[in-house]
């Protein structure tokens, strides 16, 4: 029986807040909402679905691949570490407009093909 395991949403637009008026002009893929299969943790479903939007921007011939992580306080710091040790830089951290609790994370790659992607989803 097939189920979908993990899923992301990739738009064509980068989001106004965390990013500059000369960034959200560029040719971009943002990845939102990526969620796995809880059952499957550990075993890199989340990193393969960087790897095909990488793959995909590069194809489709964007520049970059952009992400945001919310943090309140200490909350979630952990998911920028885990995003940094990928690759992705971090480009600024910024208040939220609204919530003085909350820091907006911009954390970008550039997009590339990924060659072996079809050998790390036969997995």
């Amino acid at each position: 029986m097939n189920s979908i395991v993990g899923v992301t949403t990739a738009s064509g637009e980068t989001p106004l807040m965390g990013w500059s008026e000369d960034e959200r002009g560029q040719r971009a893929i943002f990845l939102q909402s990526t969620l796995t299969d809880p059952r499957f943790t550990r075993q890199g479903l989340g990193v393969l679905i960087a790897f095909w939007a990488l793959d995909y921007a590069a194809r489709e011939g964007h520049d970059w691949v952009r992400r945001g992580v919310l943090t309140v306080g200490e909350d979630n710091l952990g998911l920028v570490r885990y995003y940094r040790s990928q690759g992705w830089r971090v480009v600024r951290a910024v208040p939220h407009p609204r919530r003085r609790d909350v820091t907006v994370w911009s954390l970008q790659r550039p997009a590339e093909r990924q060659p072996d992607l079809g050998q790390l989803v036969a997995w």
